[in-house]
C-alpha cells in the first residue's frame, strides 16, 4: 500500500478520508486488517448489466454482449465483492445498492444468500422532478410507459439491530403560508398533535391532559410525550389559536423538520447529479452521476456521528462530496473511504479534482489521502 497524494486541510478532531486506487475486489480483500467490523454505511452504484461493453478495467473476465451467461457473470462479479465486504461491516451496518430492473431480482436473491433472507429491503427512487421530465425524453415516443424510476436495494448485517434516523425535510412551498402570530421565525403551517377523542385510548402511550391558556382541559392520546409537548410550548411552537381549538404544532416553512423516511424517494431528480458534477468539474465523459442529495438522504437515514462510510464503485466521487457536505452542514464527523480503479481516468480527471474544488470553494477542513494498491 503506497500513499501517493494528500490534499485538503487537516482537521485535528477528524481522521483523514481515504481514496484507494486499484481493483475494488483486491482492495476490499486488503482492507480487512484495518477495517474489519468498522464500516457502518455502504453505498455503491455498480455497473448495471445493460449488455453494453463493460468491466474492461476490472480484473474479471470480459462480458460478451450476446452471452447467454451474462446474468450469471454479473452475479459472480457482484458476489465476489459483496462477500469480501461482509467482514468489514459493523453488526448494525446498512448497504445501499443502486440498480435497475435488469438485475433487481437476481441481486435480491444474492443479498439474501449472503446477508440472510430477512435482511433485505427495497427502496424506489422516483428520479423525475415534480411535473418535469429531467431530460428523460419529454417528447419521446414510447410503446408502453416511460421508465421514471430506479431501485435502491438495502442489505443489513442484522436488520433487528438497525434503527434509521428521521431526516430533515423542508415543507413544500407551492403556496403562500401565513404567520398569524407574527413569529420572528417566519411563515408556518400547523400540524395535528393528537388523535381524536374517539380514537384516544386511556392508559395507552402519551395519554395525558393539557391545559389551554384559557383554562380548558383537553385529554387525548398525543403523538408526543408530555415532556416534548412542554418543550415545544416553551419554544413557541404550539399554536393555541383562540383558545377553543385543539392545540397544533407549528411547522416553519423555512426550517427543515424531522420526518420518518419512506420507501419511495421523491423530489430528487437525475439531472441534479449532472449539475452537481459540472459545478466542480467540467466533464462530459461520465454518464448519469447520482445526485448529491440522494446520497445525503441515505446518509441522514443510516449514519451516526463518527461513522465510517464506504463506496467501492466511487465513480465521480458523489459519495465523498455528500459526506463532506453533511459534515459541513450538520457536523456529522463522518469518515469516508472511496475505491476507484480509475476507469477512463475518472479518478484523476473527475473524482479527485471534484473533491479538491469542493474543499477550496467551501473552505471546509477536510483531508483526503490517496493510496495505490495493486496485485501485479
Amino acid at each position: 500500500m503506497q500513499l501517493t497524494e494528500t490534499f485538503g486541510y487537516r482537521h485535528n478532531e477528524r481522521p483523514a478520508h481515504r481514496i484507494y486506487r486499484g481493483d475494488n475486489a483486491f482492495v476490499l480483500s486488503r482492507l480487512k486488517d484495518e477495517w474489519t467490523k468498522k464500516i457502518r454505511f455502504v453505498y455503491i452504484d455498480p455497473p448495471y448489466n445493460t449488455g453494453r461493453l463493460q468491466y474492461r478495467s476490472f480484473h474479471d473476465r470480459f462480458w460478451d454482449h450476446y452471452s447467454r451467461e451474462r446474468h450469471a457473470k454479473w452475479l459472480a462479479f457482484m458476489r465476489e465483492r459483496l462477500e469480501k465486504l461482509y467482514p468489514l461491516l459493523t453488526g448494525d451496518a446498512s448497504v445501499f445498492i443502486s440498480i435497475d430492473d435488469a438485475e433487481l431480482p437476481n441481486l435480491i436473491l444474492l443479498l439474501r444468500e449472503i446477508f440472510g433472507k430477512d435482511n433485505t429491503d427495497v427502496m424506489i427512487w422516483d428520479k423525475l422532478p415534480p411535473g418535469g421530465s429531467a431530460g428523460q425524453g419529454k417528447m419521446k415516443r414510447v410503446k408502453r410507459f416511460r421508465n421514471e424510476h430506479e431501485y435502491i436495494v438495502v442489505a443489513f448485517k442484522d436488520k433487528n439491530k438497525v434503527r434509521f434516523n428521521k431526516i430533515r425535510r423542508s415543507i413544500p412551498t407551492q403556496k403562500t403560508y401565513g404567520n398569524p402570530d407574527n413569529d420572528p421565525r417566519g411563515p408556518w403551517i400547523s400540524a395535528e398533535l393528537c388523535k381524536s377523542a374517539e380514537k384516544s385510548l386511556p392508559g395507552r402511550k402519551n395519554y395525558y391532559t393539557v391545559i389551554t391558556p384559557g383554562g380548558r382541559s383537553i385529554t387525548r392520546q398525543w403523538h408526543i410525550s408530555k415532556e416534548e409537548f412542554n418543550a415545544l410550548d416553551n419554544d413557541g411552537r404550539i399554536w393555541w389559536g383562540n383558545g377553543r381549538i385543539i392545540p397544533r404544532l407549528k411547522k416553519f416553512v423555512n426550517e427543515p423538520y424531522p420526518a420518518t423516511p419512506g420507501s419511495v424517494i421523491r423530489n430528487i431528480s437525475q439531472t441534479e447529479g449532472v449539475r452537481d458534477l459540472k459545478q466542480y468539474v467540467a466533464s462530459e465523459h461520465f454518464y448519469h452521476p447520482k445526485p448529491v442529495r440522494l446520497i445525503k438522504h441515505l446518509l441522514e437515514m443510516a449514519t451516526h456521528p463518527g461513522d465510517v462510510v464506504l463506496d467501492f464503485f466511487a465513480g465521480t466521487g458523489t459519495t465523498g462530496h455528500a459526506v463532506m457536505e453533511l459534515n459541513k452542514e450538520q457536523n456529522a464527523r463522518l469518515q469516508c473511504i472511496l475505491i476507484s480503479n480509475n476507469e477512463n481516468n475518472s479518478l484523476d480527471q473527475i473524482l479527485i479534482p471534484r473533491l479538491k474544488n469542493y474543499i477550496d470553494r467551501n473552505q471546509v477542513r477536510e483531508t483526503w489521502e490517496v493510496f495505490k494498491l495493486t496485485d501485479v
